[in-house]
């Protein structure tokens, strides 16, 4: 993702970013709740007979699968707009600019998505 926007910047906008800052910065929330989410599947109890089980199962905190489905999405936002933040401010780039830069690549996949799911 972040080499598409590397390539976006420099041949649509010609700017040139330090994208190994931009990555370290970006993706902190991703890893947290990594970090998070394997400690949680590390300690499970081993007596899961069935995939009910499995989705009936409460872990730290009392989240189940789908409280993380919910905080992976939240992570995943984190990580474009941290990506804006660091374009706007540190790069000094236009707000819509930036959200063109980081946005632009994901709605590509997404509209072949849509327009190959259906055919």
């Amino acid at each position: 993702m972040l080499f598409i926007v590397d390539m976006n910047m420099e041949n649509n906008y010609e700017e040139k970013i330090n994208i190994n800052e931009l990555l370290g910065y970006s993706f902190i929330p991703l890893l947290i709740f990594m970090i998070f989410y394997f400690f949680n599947l590390a300690f499970l109890d081993s007596n899961i007979n069935s995939i009910d089980d499995l989705d009936k199962m409460s872990f730290v905190f009392n989240l189940t699968f789908n409280d993380f489905k919910i905080l992976s999405y939240i992570s995943w936002f984190l990580i474009y707009l941290v990506l804006i933040v660091q374009l706007v401010l540190n790069e000094k780039i236009e707000i819509l600019k930036s959200i063109l830069i980081v946005f632009l690549p994901s709605l590509i996949l997404y509209g072949f998505k849509i327009l190959f799911g259906y055919l």
